[in-house]
C-alpha cells in the first residue's frame, strides 16, 4: 500500500490502529497525516516506510509502535515518537524528524540512525543498548553510548547534540573539537 495526498489536507484517522502492517506486508507514507487520539496510529510487524507526511498522536505518546520482525524506515516526513518492541528502526539519509523521542526495549532486533532529527529522550531499556547504531543525526539528548566506529558528540550552543565524524582520537574515544 502507498499512500500520496495529491490535495495536501489528507488526513487518515481511526479509533484503533490506523493502519497496521501485518507480518509481509508494506505500507509507504508519501504524504498526507496519519492521526489517532492515542498512542499507536500505526501497529507494524510488516514495514511500514515515511518518506513524507506525518504520523501523529496529540499526546506525544508513541505515534508508530514496531512489534514481532517489523520495521520502521524514517525516510522523510515527521513522527510524534516511535516506540520498538521488537523488530527494527532505521533512521538513513532523511531528513525525517521524531518530535518526542523514541523507546528502545530490550526485544528490540536493531536501531540504526544515521541521520534526521530526534527531539525529546531516547529511552533504551536494559538490554538493548548493544542493538543501537548511531552514525549521524541530531538530538536533545547525549547518545554518546550509542555511537558507531569514529564518531563523536558535539553539544551546540542551544544544548542539543550533534553526531559528527570524529576528528581527534585520544587512546580508544573520539572528539569532534580540541575542545572536547
Amino acid at each position: 500500500l502507498v499512500i500520496n495526498d495529491s490535495q495536501g489536507t489528507g488526513v487518515i484517522t481511526g479509533k484503533s490502529y490506523v493502519l497496521h502492517s501485518a507480518g509481509g506486508s508494506s505500507i509507504t507514507l508519501n504524504a498526507g497525516k496519519i492521526y489517532r487520539a492515542s498512542s499507536w496510529a500505526v501497529y507494524t510487524t510488516g514495514v511500514f516506510t515515511v518518506n513524507g507526511g506525518s504520523v501523529e498522536t496529540p499526546d506525544g505518546s508513541a505515534a508508530i509502535r514496531v512489534a514481532g520482525s517489523g520495521s520502521v524506515n524514517l525516510e522523510g516526513g515527521t513522527v510524534t515518537s516511535v516506540q520498538v518492541t521488537s523488530g527494527a528502526l532505521n533512521i538513513t539519509d532523511s531528513d525525517a524528524t521524531v518530535t518526542n523521542g523514541v523507546t528502545i526495549e530490550d526485544g528490540a532486533k536493531e536501531v540504526n540512525i544515521s541521520s534526521g532529527t530526534i527531539k525529546g529522550e531516547v529511552n533504551v531499556e536494559t538490554g538493548a543498548e548493544e542493538k543501537i547504531t548511531i552514525s549521524g543525526g541530531a538530538f536533545s539528548d547525549d547518545v554518546s553510548d550509542y555511537l558507531d566506529g569514529n564518531k563523536a558528540v558535539i553539544k551546540n550552543e542551544d544544548g542539543s547534540y550533534e553526531v559528527v565524524a570524529g576528528l581527534i582520537k585520544i587512546a580508544d574515544k573520539y572528539y569532534g573539537t580540541v575542545k572536547d
